[in-house]
């Protein structure tokens, strides 16, 4: 059933930005988007839109590109919600029932929306009239005022940096006020854009549990994989990462845990020659002079690491041999 919302073109139920007039509360649960389109831009725009949104559904699976790009924008939610002091509602969909439909990201407690179009051809170009990007990007813009969304963003996302540059140098004017131009690289693999593209290497090591490249590459790889598997069941950001915390806990970072040692295993440990420690991100990391390092996997608010610490006191270990099988 077609909604007043944006959002999946299969999707939940609908509900009405809280900031949105009754008039159009009312009007949102009374016509459908085609019917707001047809209303809006008439009948040829309708068409035009069905039609696209039938392409989208075709294509579902989805390219590598685009999953890599989503990759990308969860990691920059999941450093939000990590790191926020409220309580962020956001919802995030593949293919949405939208003129600018490649991937939506819905910031509900703003009232907000970010649609995104992805092109890996290095002849796109705006172009004009029906069925350009330009005149999608101002029809969206159009039909999120009718609405009721209070910001619309619009991102043309390109695999050419060149091409990206010019298309940002050259934005229409009607929708260059909510418009950017992102540049996301092709990329074979996930190690490869890690390698290629700092961005995402920054975004994935900010939620990552260590720097580690091979810590970057597997965490980058779970958020993948994961994204394939629920992207068409599971849109709150917010439990696609309680659900990625709950299948792997031992890769994401964790910034609202404060946690100390306990000062007998805190005595014991600064006793150990060479040995040094520190809590970052949730976890405990140890170093062995130049020769040994390592991090527990499990973050410090975990049962087991007081375990841990409670086998150190027990054992009371005087040297790195002694500790290094408790580690």
């Amino acid at each position: 059933m077609e909604r007043g919302h944006l959002a999946r073109k299969s999707g939940q139920d609908a509900r009405a930005p809280t900031s949105t007039p009754l008039i159009l509360v009312n009007l949102l649960f009374n016509m459908t988007i085609t019917q707001h389109i047809e209303n809006l831009f008439g009948l040829e725009a309708k068409i035009y839109f069905k039609h696209k949104q039938t392409g989208g559904n075709a294509n579902q699976k989805g390219s590598r590109y685009e999953d890599f790009f989503s990759v990308m924008q969860l990691a920059q939610l999941f450093r939000l919600l990590i790191q926020a002091d409220d309580d962020q509602d956001i919802e995030i969909y593949a293919q949405a029932e939208a003129f600018v439909d490649d991937l939506l990201i819905v910031y509900r407690n703003h009232n907000s929306q970010h649609h995104f179009q992805l092109k890996t051809t290095p002849t796109v170009a705006w172009g004009e009239g029906l069925k350009s990007i330009s005149d999608d990007f101002c029809k969206q813009k159009m039909l999120n005022d009718q609405l009721g969304i209070s910001k619309t963003h619009t991102f043309l996302v390109c695999a050419n940096k060149k091409k990206a540059e010019i298309l940002k140098q050259n934005r229409p004017i009607m929708i260059a006020d909510f418009t950017d131009v992102v540049f996301f690289p092709e990329a074979e693999t996930i190690n490869q854009l890690l390698l290629t593209h700092s961005e995402f290497k920054a975004l994935i090591s900010c939620i990552c549990l260590s720097d580690d490249s091979d810590k970057l590459e597997a965490l980058a790889k779970l958020i993948f994989g994961h994204w394939g598997d629920k992207k068409t069941t599971l849109f709150s950001v917010k439990a696609l990462l309680s659900s990625l915390q709950n299948t792997f806990p031992n890769y994401l970072a964790k910034t609202d845990v404060t946690a100390a040692l306990l000062p007998e295993a805190e005595r014991i440990l600064a006793n150990i020659v060479h040995f040094s420690y520190n809590i970052e991100r949730g976890y405990f990391s140890w170093h062995y002079g130049h020769a040994d390092s390592g991090t527990l996997p499990y973050p410090v608010d975990h049962k087991e690491f007081l375990a841990f610490q409670h086998k150190i006191i027990s054992e009371r270990p005087k040297q790195f041999d002694e500790l290094e099988g408790i580690l």
